[in-house]
C-alpha cells in the first residue's frame, strides 16, 4: 500500500471552508446554524413536505433545497413497516460498493425539529435514527451532512411499499432528475446492485504499474472519459483534486465483481473509510464525461493534497511519457 507523505483528509462542511474532518471546527459547530440534511425518500417531495408542515402548523421554509448528492456504501431499501404509509418505507441500508442518490437540504434548528418529528426520531424506540454521514457532490467532493436510517431494531429484510408512497418517492426523484432504477428495484425487494463503473486516471491505467489489479479482476468495457478537477503530481503517481477548475483525462471501466475489486483497491489506494483523517486517497463517486458528452456515475479515488504541483493537461500517461 502507498504510504502517505502527510496526514490529510478534507471534507466540506456547511461553512464551505475546507477543514480537517476530526478537527476543532467540526466539534465546535453551532447547533443553531443551518446544517446539511441528506434526503432520499418522501422528503424529496415538496408537496409531501408542505402537507406535513401544514398539518403540524410548521413553516416549510425551514428546509431549503441545495443540490444533488450521493451517499456512498449505502443502498435504498424498504425495511420498515409504517402504519401511516400503509406499507414499507425507505431506508439507506449499509452496502459496500452501492451508492444511494438523494438531495442536500439546508436545515436550521426549526428544520431539524420538524425532520425529527416527521421521521419519528424521538422517544425510547424511534422509527428512524439521525446519523452523521459523508456524501459526495456531483464532482466527488465529500461533504459533511446528516441523514436518517431506520432504527436497526425495526429493520426487516423487505417490507413492500404502498403504491401511494412509492409514487411520492418516484415522482419526486423524476422531478429532481435523480435515478429511479434503484428505487424501483428496492420496491420489488431486489437489493440495488453495487456501482460497477470505475474511473481510473493514473497507475491503474493500461500499461501503468498497477493495472495488473484490474487485469486480474477481468475489467471490461474500457472507454475514454474525463472528470472535472485538477491532476497533481505525487512523483510516482498522480492525484485527482475535485472541486477546482480543470479536466482530468482517464478511462472508464466496468468491474465484473465490484465489491471484491473495491476492497482490493481500497487497500492499494490507502482508503481507510469515509471521513477518516488518515486517508491517502478517498473513494468517491463522480460524474464522468464521455466522448459523446453523456455523463456516467462511477467510483474513483480522489487525492487529498491540493498543494502538490499541477500536471499540465491533466493526463498522467502524457506526463510520464514526457519524463521518460
Amino acid at each position: 500500500m502507498r504510504q502517505p507523505e502527510r496526514e490529510s483528509f478534507f471534507v466540506e462542511p456547511v461553512s464551505n471552508q475546507f477543514v480537517d474532518k476530526s478537527g476543532a471546527a467540526h466539534q465546535a459547530r453551532d447547533h443553531d446554524m443551518p446544517r446539511l440534511y441528506f434526503g432520499y425518500g418522501s422528503n424529496l417531495s415538496e408537496s409531501d413536505w408542505h402537507t406535513f408542515c401544514r398539518e403540524e402548523s410548521l413553516d416549510p421554509s425551514c428546509l431549503e433545497r441545495v443540490e444533488p448528492a450521493w451517499l456512498p456504501d449505502r443502498q435504498l431499501a424498504f425495511t420498515r413497516a409504517s402504519i401511516n404509509r400503509n406499507g414499507g418505507v425507505l431506508d439507506v441500508r449499509p452496502a459496500m460498493g452501492c451508492v444511494a442518490s438523494g438531495w442536500l437540504f439546508r436545515a436550521d434548528a426549526r428544520g431539524w425539529r420538524a425532520l425529527d418529528k416527521k421521521e419519528g426520531a424521538n422517544g425510547i424506540s424511534p422509527a428512524y435514527k439521525r446519523i452523521e454521514c459523508i456524501v459526495h457532490r456531483a464532482d466527488g467532493r465529500p461533504v459533511e451532512a446528516e441523514t436518517y436510517e431506520v432504527n436497526p431494531e425495526q429493520r426487516h429484510d423487505f417490507v413492500a411499499p404502498s403504491a401511494n408512497y412509492l409514487s411520492i418517492c418516484h415522482d419526486a426523484r423524476t422531478q429532481l432528475g435523480l435515478d429511479t432504477a434503484n428505487l424501483e428495484e428496492a420496491s420489488r425487494g431486489e437489493p440495488p446492485a453495487p456501482l460497477d463503473m470505475l474511473f481510473v486516471y493514473g497507475t491503474l491505467l493500461p500499461g501503468q504499474s498497477r493495472h495488473g489489479f484490474l487485469a486480474a479482476a477481468g475489467v471490461a468495457d474500457i472507454q475514454l472519459g474525463s472528470v472535472a478537477g485538477r491532476l497533481v503530481d505525487h512523483g510516482t503517481f498522480p492525484g485527482l483534486i475535485a472541486g477546482v477548475a480543470g479536466s482530468v483525462q482517464g478511462m472508464l471501466v466496468r468491474m465484473p465483481d465490484a465489491v471484491s475489486l473495491l476492497r482490493v483497491l481500497d487497500q492499494v489506494e490507502g482508503f481507510i473509510g469515509h471521513g477518516h483523517r488518515d486517508n491517502l486517497f478517498v473513494r468517491a463517486s463522480v460524474d464522468v464525461r464521455m466522448k459523446d458528452d453523456a455523463t456516467i456515475r462511477a467510483w474513483t479515488y480522489l487525492g487529498t493534497d491540493p498543494t502538490l504541483p499541477t500536471i499540465a493537461g491533466g493526463c498522467w500517461r502524457s506526463h510520464v511519457a514526457v519524463g521518460a
